[in-house]
Formats: structure tokens, C-alpha cells, sequence
């Protein structure tokens, strides 16, 4: 009953991306896509299904408008309940998620240089929820380009914004994780200045072993 529930939501939602080029609105296909496939999964109290509680209680028994389990048994326990990550840039409709549901929101690489004003559109998301901005933990995507110096770091910066454009957000923005390690720490200050406390990052190299082992002896000590 599970898997047919979950592959009827997976084909409705389907359906509605297909059918997402004849609408006129001014909404993003896929920001609308979200919304609409958020609705099925949440749209009354009682068809919520608490993850938590299919995770931390036993046994678990839920009957709801789309999705029924009996008898549910999740072994071993995790150690802790699971924060819920929802990322993304979308400010009218999935950070409206993130504001309502998430314990980490995390902004995609390519928004890196307006972190500031993701910021702000989060906080004013939960003040619209009446839900305290504090308990949401801010993250950035980002891609870390060191070298031991200015000069090295110069042409790594150069060939990371040939290679991306932009993808992973730009190399020489103002909140840019790039250069030496000492201009890398002052950019996470920079970073956590506008709200930021969480990183998720890829370091640019062929090799990664190198910038990883850069970065963990003279950064983080540091931060």
C-alpha cells in the first residue's frame, strides 16, 4: 500500500511538471512544481507523516490521506533526530518551505554573492510564520579554491571560473571562499557576518587532497 501511494504521488507530480508549459502565471516551473507536490504531501494535519516518529518511536501506525503504515519498526534507533535540510534560492515558495519546515536552510552556490538578502527574505518567511529565524540553521554551498599564497591562488581562481561560469558560484565574488588560507578565514568571517553558520563545500582541483589538507591545517584551527 506504501509503494503504490509513493509511485501515484511520484506519477501525479510527474504529470504536473509535463503539463507546467501551459501555464501563464509568473511563478518559476519549477518553484510551482514544488509548491504543488508540497501541497499533496502536507496538506492536512493529519496526513503529516512525522519521519521523526517512524525513526525514534516503535512501533509507528499512521493512516493519512496518501500514505498508511502499520506497525512501522525502524532499527537501529539514530542517535539524535534527524535535522530536515531544504535548500534552494527559490524566495516565494522554497524558502517559504525552508522558513516553515527546515532545521538547516542551505543556499545554492550559484546565489553565493546574495547571501545577505537570502538571508533576509528567510527571516521575513518566518516572521510571516511567527517561527524564531534562530532555530534555522543558515548553510552555503560554496567551492573553496586554495593555494599557500596570493600569487598560486591567482591562476586556481582563473581556471575555476573558466571551468564553472558561475555554476558554483563565482570565484571572485565578494563572499568567495578563494586565495590564500589567511584571505579564505577572512571570508568565513565575512560569510558568517551576514548570517551564515554552516558550510557545505567542494574544493577545486584535480586532485582535492592537497586544498583539503591545505584547509584543515590552516583554516580550520582557526575558525
Amino acid at each position: 500500500q506504501y509503494v503504490n501511494e509513493v509511485n501515484k504521488i511520484d506519477y501525479n507530480h510527474r504529470e504536473l511538471l509535463k503539463n507546467l508549459d501551459d501555464r501563464e502565471d509568473t511563478v518559476e516551473p519549477y518553484n510551482a512544481a514544488l509548491e504543488e507536490w508540497w501541497k499533496v504531501m502536507t496538506d492536512s494535519d493529519d496526513d503529516r507523516l512525522n519521519g521523526n516518529r517512524i525513526l525514534l518511536e516503535d512501533p509507528v501506525t499512521f493512516e493519512g490521506r496518501h500514505v498508511r503504515v502499520e506497525n512501522l519498526v525502524c532499527e537501529p534507533k539514530p542517535p539524535r533526530t534527524p535535522p530536515i535540510l531544504i535548500g534552494g534560492a527559490g524566495e516565494r515558495v522554497t524558502m517559504r518551505i525552508a522558513a516553515e519546515h527546515a532545521d538547516i536552510y542551505n543556499n545554492l552556490a550559484g546565489h553565493h554573492s546574495d547571501l545577505a538578502q537570502k538571508v533576509s527574505v528567510l527571516r521575513e518567511h518566518c516572521a510571516a510564520l511567527r517561527r524564531d529565524p534562530s532555530e534555522i540553521i543558515v548553510s552555503q554551498q560554496c567551492l573553496v579554491t586554495i593555494a599557500p599564497d596570493e600569487e598560486a591562488a591567482g591562476p586556481l581562481i582563473d581556471r575555476a571560473q573558466r571551468i564553472f561560469g558561475g555554476h558554483l558560484g563565482d570565484p571572485t565574488g565578494p563572499l568567495a571562499l578563494s586565495g590564500s588560507p589567511e584571505r579564505i578565514r577572512d571570508q568565513i568571517a565575512a560569510n558568517r557576518e551576514v548570517g551564515c553558520d554552516m558550510f557545505v563545500i567542494e574544493f577545486f582541483g584535480r586532485d582535492t587532497r592537497e586544498p583539503a589538507r591545505l584547509f584543515a591545517e590552516k583554516v580550520l584551527p582557526y575558525i
